[in-house]
């Protein structure tokens, strides 16, 4: 860090990244009380657990106010580049808007 922050003049936001360590503990926690009372294969497991954190992330995220407007719209553009492929993200990307909306009505 502080070689970082002597050549390119960059710091660390602790509040922005305590604020996403908060939202992946929350993501990581739920999937894991759910996955242990599972006893399936592994590769079912894991696909639930990742199914699992990606959704309780996507929501906790921003509410928590890990992210914001501006970070939508810098993840939309970087994946433009993944071509037809970036549409699938929109859909997540669209829910995590809302939810933006809805936080910073309340």
């Amino acid at each position: 860090l502080w070689y970082v922050k002597k050549q390119f003049t960059a710091t660390v936001d602790w509040k922005s990244s305590a604020k996403i360590l908060l939202a992946s503990t929350l993501a990581a926690t739920i999937t894991y009380a759910t996955i242990a009372q599972l006893s399936l294969p592994n590769w079912i497991t894991l696909t639930i657990g990742a199914t699992i954190f990606l959704i309780t992330y996507t929501i906790s995220a921003p509410l928590i106010g890990a992210i914001n407007k501006t970070d939508i719209q810098n993840l939309r553009e970087t994946l433009k580049e993944l071509g037809p492929l970036s549409h699938i993200f929109n859909l997540p990307l669209n829910i995590i808007e809302k939810l933006l909306l809805i936080t910073q009505k309340a």
